[in-house]
């Protein structure tokens, strides 16, 4: 998924941890339980860049709140101070892992997040 939103503005990203069984008409989405689970929303500059020269990282608690842990769904809120000193029109790679209590990791969202040039603050 590619996002793109003004620098130096929030920016909010409301998601859901589920399995989804397309069997059915329409599919059927039934939520993971998250509860207590640790999540991780990690943006860097390249890819490869180690986990310590990200760009920001956001947990539970820090940018991440889990609403309703037992439906799956988490809500991510990148600060504004995070991205307004970002330059503009450079897509950067994000990813967002979910550790359940139960163990295990898995990758729920993946992409790029592009700033787009704010007309106010310039």
């Amino acid at each position: 998924m590619d996002y793109k939103f003004t620098r130096g503005d929030s920016f909010t990203l409301p998601a859901q941890y589920a399995t989804v069984d397309y069997s059915t008409c329409p599919p059927t989405i039934t939520g993971i339980n998250i509860t207590g689970a640790a999540i991780y929303f990690t943006c860097k500059r390249y890819k490869n860049d180690p986990d310590s020269a990200a760009l920001f990282q956001l947990t539970v608690g820090h940018g991440i709140t889990i609403a309703a842990g037992t439906n799956g769904f988490f809500t991510v809120i990148v600060p504004q101070a995070d991205t307004q000193s970002l330059p503009v029109d450079i897509p950067y790679p994000f990813d967002c892992v979910i550790e359940p209590v139960a163990g295990g990791r898995q990758t729920v969202l993946s992409g790029t997040l592009t700033l787009k040039q704010n007309t106010t603050d310039s």
